[in-house]
């Protein structure tokens, strides 16, 4: 998507890793406005305020790419959390 020149917003948990994905995705497409955003999906607080920002700041979105990564520690649950919560909200 950056390659053609598409506005893509990374929504990461963990700032460094989100940013080496950003680094790497904007080495390989040399074009494009990729932006990166630290946000815990798992507090719902956080995943709504974000929502809210999101639809006031941008015009529209147009694709929306889910990408779970890997659980490697023991699951927690908080506050009604819900994965895809931030979907529900800007679609």
């Amino acid at each position: 998507m950056a390659q053609r020149g598409g506005k893509v917003h990374m929504v990461c948990r963990n700032p460094q890793s989100g940013q080496e994905a950003k680094d790497e995705i904007q080495a390989a497409a040399q074009t494009g406005d990729v932006r990166l955003h630290h946000l815990d999906l798992s507090v719902p607080r956080d995943v709504l305020r974000f929502a809210r920002e999101f639809v006031l700041s941008e015009p529209s979105l147009d694709c929306l790419v889910n990408n779970a990564g890997c659980m490697i520690n023991t699951r927690e649950v908080k506050v009604w959390g819900g994965f895809f919560f931030l979907q529900k909200l800007c679609c």
